[in-house]
C-alpha cells in the first residue's frame, strides 16, 4: 500500500507544480517523438511541401509535371519526402527515370547515335 503525504499548499503553488509536470510531460513527448521519428522517413502532401520550400501550388504542380522535383504520386495525389525535398534544394536531388532518360539521350547523340 502507497504511503499519502498530506501537504497544506496554496491555490497558486498547487498550479504552479502542474503547470510545471505538465511542461515537463510535454518537452518528454516531444524528445521521444523525435528521436523515433529520427530514422523514419516524413512524407508531407502538397500543402505541407508548398509550406516547407515556400513555394506556391502552382509551381510545385509545374515543377512535379516538368519531372523536375521528387515526388510520389500513387492515386491522385501528390507526396514528397522531406529528405528528398532537401536534396534536392541542395541541388544534389536523386535521379529520377526523366533525368536518366535525358543524361541517356545527351550522351548517345555525342556518339552520333539516335535515342530509342
Amino acid at each position: 500500500m502507497e504511503k499519502k503525504i498530506i501537504l497544506e499548499i496554496s491555490l497558486q503553488e498547487l498550479r504552479q507544480i502542474v503547470r510545471e509536470e505538465f511542461h515537463s510531460a510535454l518537452h518528454s513527448r516531444r524528445d521521444n517523438s523525435s528521436n523515433n521519428n529520427h530514422g523514419a522517413k516524413q512524407i508531407m502532401g502538397i500543402s505541407d511541401a508548398c509550406r516547407y520550400l515556400d513555394l506556391s501550388k502552382s509551381t510545385i504542380y509545374k515543377l512535379t509535371s516538368q519531372g523536375a522535383i521528387p515526388h510520389r504520386k500513387p492515386g491522385k495525389r501528390l507526396y514528397f519526402i522531406k529528405t528528398e525535398l532537401d536534396a534536392w534544394v541542395e541541388g544534389g536531388k536523386p535521379e529520377n527515370l526523366a533525368d536518366l532518360r535525358r543524361e541517356m539521350e545527351h550522351h548517345l547523340r555525342k556518339k552520333g547515335k539516335r535515342p530509342p
